[in-house]
């Protein structure tokens, strides 16, 4: 359950000042798959920014995937070299639906980015993934992402690599798919480690800040 104390608090003083937001202990992310939920403006994607930093600052190897850059057509297309497997693949992706334009971008990012990483020698990896189910639908959710929990993370591990995901989510399927032993949920706003083992306990703390802060 979440920490109805904790989270009146938060809702109070993000009632008075709109831009607060969770300055989130780094520490808490220690989990192999560490998943961020919380309502709109808690600090989710403020606080994969400070790891961005740490990592910089520590010179650990790290790549990141963001919806909203790169699940963009432009991304890709922009290469102009219009016999480049980029341009190809941002052209079937252009004219496909929405959740499949997304998924092929992000099976894109898997294979450039993510992969070249996990072939690297460095004992120490780092993904961040921010808005990671934006716009996908739940079949795409699972189709895209299920590989982490099931395959990569655990192969990684068996390899002796320290490895680690951090995503950013809203929704109860993206927790259903991830959801691993080597899976970690905080809810942001009380900088809690949270199991919800229902959707109707997912929706809850949500449908109880929009109450409060919205309404």
């Amino acid at each position: 359950m979440i920490d109805k104390e904790a989270f009146d608090k938060f809702i109070k003083t993000k009632k008075s000042n709109s831009d607060y937001f969770v300055n989130l202990d780094l520490d808490l992310l220690d989990a192999p798959i560490n998943i961020l939920t919380g309502c709109n403006g808690c600090g989710k994607s403020q606080t994969l920014k400070r790891l961005k930093n740490v990592f910089e600052t520590q010179g650990v190897d790290y790549v990141e995937y963001s919806t909203s850059k790169d699940a963009q057509v432009s991304t890709y297309v922009n290469d102009w070299n219009t016999d480049s497997e980029t341009y190809k693949q941002g052209m079937v992706a252009a004219f496909s639906s929405e959740g499949e334009r997304m998924h092929q971008l992000f099976c894109v990012w898997v294979d450039k980015q993510l992969f070249p990483l996990l072939h690297t020698k460095s004992k120490k990896v780092r993904v961040i993934i921010d808005e990671a189910d934006s716009g996908l639908s739940i079949d795409r959710i699972i189709a895209s992402l299920r590989g982490i929990a099931s395959l990569i993370v655990p192969t990684e591990l068996k390899l002796g690599r320290d490895i680690k995901f951090y995503l950013t989510a809203n929704s109860y399927e993206m927790i259903e798919v991830l959801k691993s032993k080597n899976t970690k949920i905080i809810w942001v706003p009380t900088q809690q480690e949270w199991n919800p083992k229902t959707y109707e306990e997912f929706k809850e703390p949500y449908v109880y800040y929009e109450k409060e802060v919205w309404q």
